[in-house]
């Protein structure tokens, strides 16, 4: 089961904005019988609404404004270096990254060998995973949990449960909630590639967002679409690595933005520094910029970057694709297990999660 630690990143107000920014479920690292206390995404999703950039280019009065035309062979260096100096650190940050550790605990309500899977970071100590209580309220054989059933995560600060399907002792997972982070996931973990595919819900205080594709645990890079369940006009698709992104950022026609999307590199901070576009909802303009800690300069872009955010789009695209057919397996699970379960639930799971039922009668689940 995934256990989720959330770290809220502090808010930043835009002008004209009054809106609390997400850091979207920064987890720390810790599958506990499929529990991963990791995060995803895992890194720094801040997101605002409506971007100020619009109200930037409305401001400086530069939507449709001339620029120089040929860009110096120094000018294409320093903007391909923005790029492969986060790719670099990058690489550097996965090589210091903790190893995982794979192991089966014991749930406490059987009474028969009846083992789950977790998966932890080295960086855990032994007292730590002391304190979570794990339940498995589905079957057993030979030693190892079997069939269709949900894992629950119990400790001072956790609270989590998984929807599984062991054969042979391997689970596959297909739901996840943790109570405290407000966080639900539904589609397909592989435990052998340790990626998540799926739409995922979460929320904080009065912002609920909503993610659907990739979300990849052992190379950290997650492929999105993110929008506010209040706001769906305004769609981020993002490639996210653990100290950069690219992210375009569209503007559909409910929204008052006179552009139709912008595209940037964003750095950990979540302020654009590289290159990067926009194109015009009026016209097929396009203003290409280069961002230096969030403000941008209007300069011509060679033509091997449009193609790149082309490459980066595809690859979205296709990784929500993916996405949304696991979410529509893992929903075909979860009706077997609401069959399974809910009509004569044990008593024992009653007694010790109490809102064990949530998922047989709530449409959220």
């Amino acid at each position: 089961m995934f256990i989720k630690v959330n770290k809220l990143r502090e808010c930043k107000s835009y002008k004209r904005i009054n809106i609390t920014k997400i850091a979207g479920l920064a987890v720390i690292m810790v599958i506990l019988n499929n529990t991963v206390m990791a995060s995803a995404p895992y890194s720094f999703f801040n997101q605002e609404k409506p971007s100020y950039f619009n109200d930037y280019l409305v401001k400086e009065k530069i939507i449709n404004k001339s620029l120089k035309t040929n860009l110096t062979l120094e000018d294409k260096q320093r903007l391909a270096n923005y790029e492969k100096q986060y790719l670099d650190e990058y690489q550097r940050l996965m090589q210091q990254k903790t190893p995982l550790k794979e192991f089966y605990v014991q749930p406490i309500n059987k009474v028969e060998s009846c083992k789950i899977w977790v998966l932890i970071s080295h960086d855990y100590s032994n007292e730590l995973l002391t304190g979570f209580r794990h339940y498995w309220d589905g079957a057993c054989k030979n030693g190892y949990a079997d069939g269709i059933g949900r894992e629950f995560v119990k400790a001072d600060k956790h609270d989590a449960w998984v929807l599984a399907n062991y054969q042979d002792g391997v689970p596959t997972y297909y739901a996840k909630q943790n109570k405290l982070g407000k966080t639900y996931i539904e589609g397909v973990f592989d435990v052998n590639d340790l990626i998540w595919q799926g739409v995922e819900s979460y929320s904080y205080k009065e912002t609920i967002m909503k993610s659907i594709g990739t979300q990849d645990y052992r190379t950290k890079i997650n492929l999105l679409e993110t929008f506010f369940i209040d706001t769906p006009e305004i769609l981020f698709v993002y490639k996210e690595y653990p100290n950069f992104k690219y992210q375009k950022i569209e503007y559909g026609f409910g929204s008052s933005s006179r552009i139709d999307y912008e595209f940037s590199l964003y750095d950990q901070n979540n302020k654009r520094n590289g290159w990067g576009f926009y194109k015009t909802k009026s016209a097929n303009y396009f203003g290409n910029f280069e961002y230096i800690d969030d403000k941008p300069t209007l300069l011509p872009l060679p033509t091997e970057f449009r193609q790149k955010y082309g490459f980066i789009m595809d690859e979205i695209h296709w990784a929500v694709q993916l996405a949304l057919k696991a979410q529509k397996k893992a929903l075909k699970v979860k009706q077997k297990y609401i069959n399974q379960y809910c009509h004569q639930p044990s008593q024992t799971m009653l007694k010790v999660v109490p809102e064990y039922m949530e998922i047989c009668t709530d449409d959220e689940y």
